[in-house]
């Protein structure tokens, strides 16, 4: 399942040290139109807008409640539009919120 895949790759992060910003990263990196990267300049705009604590969002587990959040917006669950271009944006769809909610002064 979708689950334990997730929490197979949070117990390395959580062993080596590292991380929910940078395990989010590169999750987001591999697959941008599924997952975001939080971290310090985002977490207050992703969490008011989704309805977290913004301290949730450190955890592996308030990362997993995020993205299942995420994942039942209607937004999200639309069909990949045809135009090139509307295409590009869908795919990566999830990880552009990271823009919308970026505070570059956090």
């Amino acid at each position: 399942s979708d689950l334990g895949v997730f929490d197979a790759f949070a117990a390395n992060y959580r062993w080596k040290g590292s991380g929910v910003w940078n395990a989010s990263r590169l999750l987001a990196m591999k697959r941008p139109d599924i997952l975001l990267c939080v971290d310090s300049k985002n977490r207050a705009g992703i969490a008011k807008a989704f309805g977290v604590s913004a301290s949730s969002l450190q955890t592996f587990e308030g990362y997993w409640d995020l993205m299942q959040r995420i994942w039942r917006c209607p937004w999200n669950r639309a069909p990949r539009p045809r135009r090139a271009l509307d295409r590009r944006v869908w795919d990566a769809r999830v990880a552009l919120l990271d823009s919308v909610y970026c505070d570059a002064s956090a």
